[in-house]
């Protein structure tokens, strides 16, 4: 297993490696702050998604989908916020995403239609891949107490949402 060793500033070049995880690797961030900033991107990128789906998906399980996503990552950002805040990582809030989701939602913004909708659900299922290995990753290998709380708690919801978006792609 190989394990990411990332600073503050070097997480969003840390970030491209959970684009395509080999199986198996730990793609664990070392750092506290590493790993708050990774969480934290992932769901404030996961809120804009789901309104822009909300804004243009067509078919009736795209848009209970992105209703379920959105109210789903509100709750969960709110306590990413107030794990963060007692972790004494006041400086990861509020949450920035990173170029990677900017460009993903620019690529949600210029599509319409059905290829909007398959841009969406292809987004979906690569977030929570990554969501889950990186919760599931930082809960067994991590440090401090509260956000090992916080990425045991994650992990599961993000494999739920890993398999409500391949269930879409059916």
């Amino acid at each position: 297993m190989r394990k990411l060793s990332i600073g503050a500033a070097g997480f969003a070049a840390a970030f491209a490696a959970f684009a395509a995880p080999a199986r198996g690797q730990d793609l664990t961030p070392e750092g506290r702050g590493a790993y708050a900033a990774l969480a934290g991107a992932n769901e404030a990128y996961q809120l804009r998604a789901a309104e822009i789906a909300l804004e243009k998906a067509r078919t009736p399980a795209l848009r209970s989908h992105a209703e379920t996503m959105l109210a789903e990552h509100r709750d969960r950002l709110a306590r990413f916020e107030e794990t963060a805040r007692a972790a004494g990582l006041e400086e990861q809030l509020p949450p920035a995403m990173l170029p990677r989701h900017w460009a993903m939602l620019r690529r949600l913004e210029q599509r319409s239609g059905s290829r909007f909708e398959r841009t969406y659900v292809a987004q979906q299922v690569e977030s929570h891949e990554i969501a889950v290995e990186l919760h599931r990753n930082f809960a067994a290998n991590g440090t401090g107490p509260r956000l090992i709380e916080f990425a045991r708690a994650a992990a599961p919801i993000a494999a739920r949402h890993l398999d409500a978006a391949r269930r879409l792609g059916d």
